[in-house]
């Protein structure tokens, strides 16, 4: 039987559309409940965005798929402090609070095609003295949208000279470029 029963990440939504934008603080609480004693190497809460993009192309019989990721911040925040020995947590039901802030960058607001994704994410995880993940539990987030940045204005291209994609609104471009003896993003 698993440790850790009913894992829940909440947070306040900062308004009635649920939407942050950048250097918004996320308010929220972790909760979870032990079945049993167990040793954690942490307790963290991450927010994350990111852009991803992905496709195949099909040429006869044979296809090929192409995909590539980029990653605009990631900010880990620890609950339970990383350690190498691990922490022991008691059974029974646990709550943590968190309060994280949304970097001071530029977001693209989020947006998912049949190409690719600009997502946001808030994630709670409780990992093992294994580096093991014990439990995990995600939650989308959604970034500002202002008239200008609009998602339904974004339009996908192809890009034969580079055999990559770039999903292009107004003066914000996203590229992915590949080569042949490898994968990188410009």
């Amino acid at each position: 039987m698993a440790p850790v029963k009913d894992l829940q990440l909440t947070y306040k939504t900062p308004n009635t559309r649920n939407v942050f934008s950048e250097g918004d603080v996320i308010v929220g609480a972790v909760t979870f409940t032990l079945t049993r004693e167990i040793r954690v190497k942490s307790l963290q809460v991450k927010v994350k965005g990111g852009s991803h993009v992905s496709w195949e192309e099909s040429s006869g019989m044979t296809s090929r798929r192409y995909r590539d990721h980029f990653e605009f911040f990631k900010v880990k925040k620890y609950l339970v402090a990383e350690k190498h020995e691990g922490s022991v947590l008691r059974c029974g039901f646990h709550h943590f609070n968190f309060e994280i802030r949304i970097p001071e960058k530029h977001m693209l607001p989020s947006f998912k095609g049949d190409f690719g994704r600009i997502e946001y994410l808030l994630e709670a995880k409780i990992c093992s003295r294994s580096m093991q993940v014990l439990s995990k539990e995600e939650a989308e987030l959604f970034a500002k949208v202002s008239p200008s940045h609009s998602p339904n204005k974004f339009t996908c291209h192809r890009n034969s000279k580079q055999r990559g994609w770039a999903f292009v609104q107004n003066s914000v471009k996203l590229v992915s470029h590949f080569k042949t003896n490898g994968l990188f993003t410009r």
